[in-house]
C-alpha cells in the first residue's frame, strides 16, 4: 500500500492519501514503522492540497516521542503547511527550533527550512530578513550542488526583492528558476511551483501576456498537483482584472473563493473580495461593493495590517470615495502608506500612490502628497525598465507640483502596459491638468482614451464620470461602442462563456472544461449559472440543444 501511494502521488494525490491512510490503520498499535508511516500520511495530505489536516498531524506527531528519523521530515512538511496557511510566527518559530536542533541538517533539508522562513518573515513585513534568509539558503544550496533546492532558494529571494519593488532583480532570479526547475526532474519534497512565480513576476514588470501564458504553463502541472492551483488560477482572474477584461475576471474571482476556503488560504479570500469590490464599484453596483467590502474592512482596523493590505485598502478607499467620503478614503490610504513605508515595501505603490496624492491635495494636505510623490520617485532606479513604475513617479510629481508635461509623459508611458486603472487613471489625471491650462481640446482627447477602456471593461460608474467630465468641455461623447450586448440569448453570452457551452455541449465534464480553458471547475459551474439565466435553459441538456441548434 505504502508503495502504490508513493507511485500514485504524483498523478493521483487523493488516491496517495487514501492508500497510505490505509497502511497506517492495518499497522498494530506499538509498531516500529508507525512514526514513519504517520509521516507518509503528512506528506500525502499536503500533497494532496490537504494543508489544514497535513499540519495538525505533523504538530500532533512533534508533539509526543516519536523516532527520530521522522523529526527533520515532519518540520519540513510542517513549515510548508504552515506556509500554505499564512501561519507566519508559527512557522519561523518551526524554523529556528529545527535549525538549533542537536542534529547537523543536510543542504535538503537546511535550504527548505530557510526558504520557508524569508517566506514568513517577508509575510510579517520583515522584507530585508528575509532576503537576508534566501540568500543564505541559495549559498547552501549553489555550494552543494542541489539544483532542487537552489530552485527553491531563488523563489524565496525573488518574493523578497520583489516586495521591495526590485522587479527586474526579481524576474532574473524566477526566469534562472524556472529554466532549472525545466531542466531538472528533481523539484522533490515540498511544495514549489515555478512558473507560477515566473508569471507574478514578469506581471509586476507589465510584461503581463507572457506573465498569463507562464500561469497556463503553471495550470498544466498543477491540475495534477494541487499544490498552488487557487493561487495560480487568483493570479490569472487577477491578470484578467488588471488589463480590463472583467467578464472573464468576475467569475474566476467568485470561483477562487471557494477553492481558496478549501486550502483555508485567507488571503486569497481577501484578495478575491477586494478585487470584486473595485468591479463592483467600477460598474457602479454600490450596495453589491459595501457587502463585499464588509467581509475585508475590518482587516484594515487591527494593530496589524496583512500581506495583502494594499490591494484591500484600494478596493474599501475607493468605495468610500465613490460614496461621498473623501476624509474616509484618505485615513485608509494614509494608514496603509504608512505602514509599507516603514516595511519599506513598495509593492502596492502603484495602486496606493495615485489616489492618495490626489485626495491628499484635494483636502489640503500639500506636504503629505509631496512626501508620497518622493518616496515613489526614489523607487524608480529600483525598476527603471518598469513602464508604470516611472510613470506613476512622474504622474505623483505632477499632481504635486501642477506640471502638465511629467503628466503627459506619464499617459505616454502608461500606454505600454495594458493595465486598465494605471493606463486611464493617468490620462483623467492629466486632463485635469490640461484643463487647468485652458487645454481643453487636449483635456478631451485624454478624456475620450480613458472612456473607451473604462466602457470595454465595463467600468459603467468610472465612464458616467469621465463623460460627464467630457460634457463639461462641451464634448458630446458618442453611444457605447461595441460592449452593448443583448441581456438574454446567445449574443448575450461572453466568449468565455460560449467557450464553455460548446465544450458542455460536446460532453465534457466541469474538470475537463476547466483543464481546456485553464479555468477552475468552480469557475466553469460559475460561468453555467450565468449560461443558464441568459439562455433560459434548466440543464447541460438543453444547452446542449441550444448549441447544437445554433451550430447545425
Amino acid at each position: 500500500l505504502r508503495d502504490a501511494a508513493r507511485e500514485a502521488s504524483a498523478q493521483a494525490p487523493l488516491v496517495a492519501v487514501e492508500l497510505v491512510r490505509r497502511a497506517e490503520a492495518l499497522l498494530p498499535g506499538g509498531h516500529r514503522d508507525a512514526d514513519l508511516v504517520s509521516a507518509e500520511v503528512v506528506g500525502a495530505l499536503l500533497r494532496a492540497g490537504k494543508v489544514a489536516e497535513a499540519s495538525a498531524r505533523a504538530e500532533a506527531v512533534l508533539a509526543r516521542q516519536h523516532a527520530a528519523q521522522v523529526d527533520t521530515p515532519l518540520r519540513l512538511a510542517l513549515v510548508g503547511a504552515l506556509a500554505l496557511q499564512n501561519r507566519a510566527a508559527e512557522l519561523i518559530a518551526v524554523v529556528q527550533a529545527g535549525l538549533a536542533g542537536s542534529s547537523r541538517l543536510r543542504p535538503s533539508e537546511e535550504v527548505p527550512m530557510l526558504a520557508q522562513q524569508s517566506w514568513a518573515l517577508t509575510f510579517t513585513g520583515d522584507h530585508r530578513g528575509g532576503e537576508s534568509a534566501a540568500r543564505r539558503a541559495l549559498v547552501i544550496a549553489e555550494e552543494a550542488g542541489d539544483v532542487a533546492m537552489t530552485v527553491w532558494a531563488l523563489t524565496a529571494l525573488l518574493v523578497a526583492i520583489g516586495r521591495q519593488g526590485r522587479y527586474g532583480e526579481a524576474l532574473a532570479h524566477a526566469q534562472r528558476a524556472a529554466a532549472l526547475a525545466a531542466d531538472s526532474h528533481d523539484m522533490r519534497s515540498l511544495p514549489l511551483q515555478p512558473k507560477l512565480f515566473l508569471g507574478l513576476a514578469l506581471f509586476d514588470c507589465d510584461l503581463v501576456g507572457e506573465a498569463r501564458a507562464a500561469y497556463r504553463e503553471a495550470l498544466d502541472d498543477e491540475f495534477g498537483s494541487g499544490w498552488f492551483l487557487a493561487d495560480t488560477l487568483m493570479a490569472d482572474a487577477q491578470a484578467s482584472f488588471a488589463i480590463g477584461e472583467w467578464d472573464d475576471a468576475v467569475p474566476g474571482l467568485i470561483a477562487s473563493g471557494p477553492a481558496a476556503q478549501e486550502k483555508d488560504h485567507q488571503l486569497l479570500v481577501s484578495q478575491s473580495l477586494a478585487y470584486r469590490t473595485i468591479v463592483a464599484t467600477g460598474k457602479g453596483d454600490l450596495r453589491g461593493a459595501a457587502d463585499l467590502a464588509a467581509g475585508i474592512a475590518r482587516s484594515l482596523q487591527g494593530d496589524e495590517l496583512s500581506y495583502n493590505a494594499g490591494i484591500v485598502a484600494f478596493a474599501v478607499a475607493g468605495l468610500k470615495e465613490a460614496q461621498g467620503d473623501a476624509h474616509g478614503a484618505y485615513e485608509v490610504l494614509l494608514r496603509c502608506w504608512r505602514v509599507d513605508a516603514a516595511r519599506e515595501c513598495r509593492y502596492y505603490h502603484r495602486c496606493l500612490a495615485p489616489d492618495l496624492v490626489r485626495l491628499a491635495l484635494a483636502l489640503g494636505q500639500r506636504d503629505i502628497a509631496g512626501e508620497v510623490a518622493d518616496l515613489v520617485a526614489a523607487g524608480v532606479p529600483l525598476a527603471p525598465q518598469v513602464p508604470t513604475v516611472r510613470s506613476l513617479a512622474l504622474r505623483c510629481r505632477g499632481l504635486v507640483d501642477g506640471e502638465v508635461e511629467p503628466m503627459l509623459e506619464a499617459v505616454s508611458l502608461a500606454r505600454r502596459a495594458p493595465l486598465l486603472v494605471e493606463h486611464a487613471g493617468a490620462c483623467e489625471d492629466a486632463a485635469s491638468l490640461l484643463v487647468q491650462r485652458g487645454r481643453h481640446a487636449e483635456a478631451g482627447t485624454l478624456l475620450a482614451e480613458a472612456l473607451e477602456r473604462y466602457e470595454q471593461a465595463g467600468a459603467d460608474a468610472w465612464a458616467r464620470r469621465v463623460r460627464m467630465r467630457l460634457r463639461a468641455l462641451g464634448v458630446r461623447p458618442g453611444p457605447r461602442g461595441p460592449r452593448d450586448r443583448p441581456a438574454h440569448g446567445w449574443d448575450s453570452l461572453t466568449r468565455t462563456e460560449q467557450a464553455v457551452s460548446r465544450l458542455v455541449a460536446e460532453g465534457l465534464t466541469n474538470g475537463a472544461v476547466a483543464r481546456r480553458l485553464y479555468i477552475s471547475p468552480h469557475t466553469v459551474n460559475t460561468h453555467l449559472r450565468h449560461v443558464f439565466a441568459k439562455l433560459d435553459v434548466p440543464n447541460r441538456v438543453a444547452l446542449a440543444a441550444v448549441v447544437h441548434r445554433l451550430t447545425e
